[in-house]
C-alpha cells in the first residue's frame, strides 16, 4: 500500500523523519561527489551546480539539500500518490504525474532519484525502463528502498515499512534488466526506528561507526546506477575481389581477378 502524500508530509516533520532525512542525504552526498570523484565541500558544491535533477516519489527533504547545493531540482509524484506544493514560499517545481508516462523528452536529464517510489510500484520494470529513457547517456539515477533485511522494512510507522522492500541482490537484479547496472552500494539508517528522546542525537551519533562495522547493516538500501547505452556493429560490407562478366556465353571464367 502506497502512503498518500499527507502521510508522507506529516513522517518527514517529526524528529524521526527528520532525522532520517539527514541521514539519507549524507548518504547521498557522499555518493553523487564521489561518483564526479570530487570530495571536498567546494567541489562538492561544484558537483551539484546546474545538475538537472528530478525526484521521484516523495523526495522533497532531499532534493531541498541538493538545490542548497545549486542543483536545478524538480519534484515527480506519482498520481496515487498526491502532490503538493514545493518549494515553499516560491513557484511550484513539483508535478504530479504517471511515473510510467514521464512527461519528458528522451535523454534529458542529468540525474534522477527514486525516493518513496520502486517500493511501491506495481510494475517496477517500467517504472526503471522510463527513468532509462529520460536519462541522457551516462547520466545517474539513485534508487534508495528499504532494506529487506533490516527493522526498518517490518515498522510499518514509517514509510519504509510499507511497500516491497528489495535484498541487495534483488535491486541489483532488477536494475541491471532494465540497463542500469549498479556502480555503487550503500545503506543508511543503522539504529532501528524508535521514538525515543534525544533519539536524532543517539542515531547520527552512532551512524558512522556502525557503518564502518559494516556497510550492508542500515535500513534503506541506496544504489547508483548509470544508464549504459548499447551498440553493435553491423556485419561488415566486404567488396569482392570479383567480378561478373557478361562473357560467360563466349566460353570464358565466369569471374575476373
Amino acid at each position: 500500500m502506497r502512503p498518500d502524500v499527507v502521510s508522507l508530509a506529516h513522517f518527514y516533520r517529526s524528529q524521526l523523519g527528520q532525522t532520517s532525512a539527514d541521514l539519507i542525504s549524507d548518504a547521498l552526498l557522499r555518493i553523487w561527489p564521489a561518483a564526479d570523484g570530487r570530495q571536498s565541500d567546494a567541489s562538492s558544491t561544484n558537483s551539484h551546480k546546474g545538475k538537472l535533477t528530478f525526484g521521484i516519489g516523495y523526495a522533497l527533504p532531499y532534493l531541498t539539500r541538493f538545490q542548497a547545493l545549486g542543483a536545478d531540482a524538480y519534484a515527480f509524484m506519482p498520481g496515487g500518490q498526491g502532490v503538493t506544493h514545493w518549494p515553499q514560499h516560491r513557484k511550484s517545481r513539483s508535478v504530479l504525474v504517471d511515473e510510467y508516462h514521464l512527461p519528458l523528452e528522451s535523454s534529458s536529464i542529468d540525474r534522477i532519484l527514486l525516493m518513496h517510489a520502486l517500493e511501491y510500484s506495481d510494475r517496477p520494470h517500467l517504472l526503471l525502463r522510463e527513468v532509462w529513457r529520460v536519462l541522457v547517456p551516462g547520466g545517474d539515477v539513485i534508487v534508495v528502498v528499504p532494506n529487506r533485511r533490516r527493522t526498518w522494512s517490518a515498522v510499518d510507522k514509517t514509510p519504509f515499512g510499507h511497500g516491497k522492500p528489495y535484498s541487495k541482490s534483488q535491486i541489483y537484479s532488477v536494475m541491471k534488466d532494465q540497463m542500469l547496472p549498479v556502480d555503487i552500494c550503500d545503506t543508511a539508517l543503522m539504529l532501528p526506528p524508535m521514538r525515543l528522546v534525544g533519539y536524532n542525537r543517539l542515531a547520527k551519533w552512532i551512524e558512522r561507526p556502525i557503518h564502518k562495522f559494516g556497510q550492508y547493516l542500515g535500513g534503506a538500501l541506496i544504489v547508483k546506477a548509470e544508464k549504459q547505452v548499447y551498440g553493435a556493429i553491423g556485419p561488415a560490407k566486404v567488396r569482392s575481389r570479383y567480378r561478373v562478366k557478361p562473357a560467360i556465353a563466349l566460353g570464358k571464367a565466369p569471374f575476373e581477378l
